[in-house]
């Protein structure tokens, strides 16, 4: 059986942190249990053993992150450093775990950690440079996902200099360079994932998904229902699928990628408001819907995506697979 992980708001909620979903036999997941007493944790990454996680620390001027033990009854705090920039939203850890990044938000910057058994130790905060042509969104650097590709390569999607950029550990020093791939003018990448060469980026401004490849682009809308909103997540499938969600339609869009190119499976609706994660898991798609509150649990039935349950979560923003 598995257990789902559900980050939260806690400023401005009811959350009191981090909870889990546990899957019982007939599938369906029970009520929440508190993981782990934290304050706004946007973005989890579980790793053997325990977690990281990101406090984005709302109406602050610096957020921190965190690294918590696992024990039988959940998790026990450990370890918390501050970023050295506001509102740190995702993470991602190096394949041999031995190096740590946070993107820091608002500021645009990136802060590298040694981690080491459960201890961190910073290394670097590498700046963003500048911004694009949204003045009310884009008037500075706006980090918003970091991957690594091996030990000594760091890519940063940055919603606010519409690209991602490239950080590299050259001679032990963490240093930027060239952005790897630079979008249309006003688009906002936000998340991307990776299969092989080929890369998926979802913009949250555009409302589009891209798919790059070398030497070819190719970009389609995530919904054609014109009513205002953002794009959000974008996960791979074990199915194959390109999941994404948008808040404002308030939907889940499935693409596919094959020999006839990249294409949209469907829309269907998300189950509650605002998704702003979500999380495929077999035939089924888990769903973070902040303003309402809740995960919403879909279920593929041949070609179709219904709604199979909801569970309420205040502040709920971010999934992630224990």
């Amino acid at each position: 059986m598995k257990t789902v992980l559900v980050g939260t708001y806690t400023t401005g909620t009811e959350s009191e942190g981090i909870y889990r979903l546990r899957e019982d036999d007939q599938g369906r997941f029970g009520e929440i249990e508190l993981a782990l007493r934290s304050h706004d944790a946007s973005y989890l990454l579980p790793v053997k053993g325990g977690l990281y996680f990101v406090d984005e620390a709302l109406g602050e001027k610096e957020g921190r992150v965190s690294y918590a033990r696992k024990t039988e009854a959940g998790y026990e705090l450990v370890t918390t450093l501050p970023t050295g920039g506001e509102n740190p939203c995702h993470l991602a850890l190096s394949p041999s775990g031995n190096t740590l990044a946070v993107a820091n938000y608002t500021s645009g910057s990136v802060a590298l950690f040694t981690a080491r058994g459960e201890g961190l130790e910073q290394l670097a905060l590498i700046p963003g440079e500048h911004g694009s042509v949204n003045a009310a969104r884009q008037e500075g650097p706006h980090a918003h996902f970091v991957a690594f590709e091996g030990e000594d390569t760091l890519y940063v999607s940055d919603l606010g200099a519409d690209e991602i950029r490239t950080i590299r550990r050259i001679e032990g020093t963490w240093r930027a360079f060239a952005p790897v791939h630079v979008f249309a003018p006003g688009a906002g990448p936000r998340h991307f994932v990776r299969r092989g060469n080929v890369w998926y980026v979802i913009c949250e401004m555009g409302n589009v998904l891209y798919r790059l490849s070398p030497g070819e682009e190719t970009v389609l809308p995530v919904t054609d229902s014109g009513v205002p909103g953002t794009s959000a997540a974008v996960r791979l499938g074990e199915d194959g699928g390109i999941y994404c969600t948008q808040r404002g339609a308030d939907v889940l869009t499935v693409f596919r990628d094959d020999a006839e190119g990249l294409r949209r499976e469907g829309i269907w609706p998300a189950g509650g408001r605002t998704p702003r994660d979500c999380l495929p898991m077999g035939n089924r798609i888990l769903c973070a819907c902040q303003d309402s509150a809740e995960v919403t649990v879909l279920e593929r039935i041949q070609q179709d995506i219904r709604l199979r349950q909801r569970i309420a979560v205040p502040g709920a923003v971010c999934l992630a697979e224990e």
